[in-house]
């Protein structure tokens, strides 16, 4: 899940934002990473099929603590509300596909959050970014081991 298509690209020289935070800049490192991880799971991993979610906006409070200030989120989500899906729809939408056999052998494949095909970010098959990228996030999880 992610926003798979919007040729966002992450920093990977700074994964992790520990040099310096931005709000949109940590998400887009995210983004990214969901992207490309996508892409690489189906090309690594022969027996499994992998695929991207771009949801969109689904009206949730998942940004309820972004901008810290109750009502300025609440006058955001008025102002975006016709870009906005409900949950359930949503759900409608995906659920089907997401279970449908015509997506065995798929695998790498992107959705919108209309359940419909989009392409994947041009940066996302470059070989030299994903790979960057992945070695990025190998590095992190290293840390993490004992």
């Amino acid at each position: 899940m992610g926003f798979p298509g919007t040729e966002q690209r992450a920093d990977v020289a700074d994964l992790n934002s520990e040099r310096r935070y931005k709000r949109f800049a940590a998400h887009s490192n995210t983004v990214a990473g969901n992207e490309v991880l996508v892409l690489e799971a189906a090309r690594r991993l022969a027996d499994v099929d992998v695929f991207g979610l771009n949801p969109g906006f689904v009206k949730t409070d998942i940004r309820a603590n972004l901008l810290g200030s109750r009502a300025l989120v609440s006058l955001i989500n008025w102002l975006t509300s016709f870009m906005m899906v409900e949950p359930d729809v949503y759900a409608e939408r995906l659920v089907p596909l997401v279970v449908s056999p015509d997506l065995n052998g798929r695998s790498g494949a992107m959705f919108n959050n209309k359940a419909e095909g989009i392409l994947p970010s041009p940066s996302s098959a470059e070989r030299s970014y994903a790979t960057a990228l992945m070695d990025a996030s190998d590095r992190l999880i290293a840390r993490l081991a004992p």
